[in-house]
């Protein structure tokens, strides 16, 4: 299968290059200054680790937020495979089956291809974009 080929040799690359430095809450010159202007990739910490998404976020809450809400699950290792499928449940049965009763080698399922958040915007209020994705060189 070319997709499964790709992919497996995508996967013994090694990369190349140093590893990029860990910025611990850079502040937003410093960030443009050093990482943005030259290019540098940067990995940076602590900027999700006041999101309400961080202490709420399990999956009873999502069952009592979103457990009543339809959205379309894809089964199958990917879309090209003869096994994939695609169907309609709730939140509650996509935790339910694909996460806490999902059986050792069936195929997984995923919530792709939907905007959760237009669905569900109380979502959306857990998790604020940093500063950082809204500067511009």
């Amino acid at each position: 299968d070319v997709v499964q080929s790709a992919a497996h040799a995508a996967s013994n690359r090694s990369l190349t290059g140093s590893k990029p430095p860990s910025l611990r809450l850079p502040s937003l010159p410093f960030f443009y200054n050093e990482c943005m202007q030259p290019s540098q990739p940067a990995v940076l910490l602590g900027i999700v680790d006041d999101w309400p998404a961080m202490t709420r976020w399990s999956l009873s809450y999502f069952k009592s937020v979103a457990g009543h809400r339809t959205v379309p699950v894809e089964r199958g290792e990917h879309y090209l495979s003869d096994s994939f499928d695609e169907t309609l449940m709730t939140v509650g049965e996509f935790i339910q089956e694909c996460i806490e009763q999902r059986a050792t080698g069936s195929s997984a399922g995923y919530l792709a291809q939907h905007q959760l958040f237009d669905q569900l915007p109380q979502l959306r209020a857990d998790i604020q974009v940093p500063d950082y994705c809204f500067m511009s060189l």
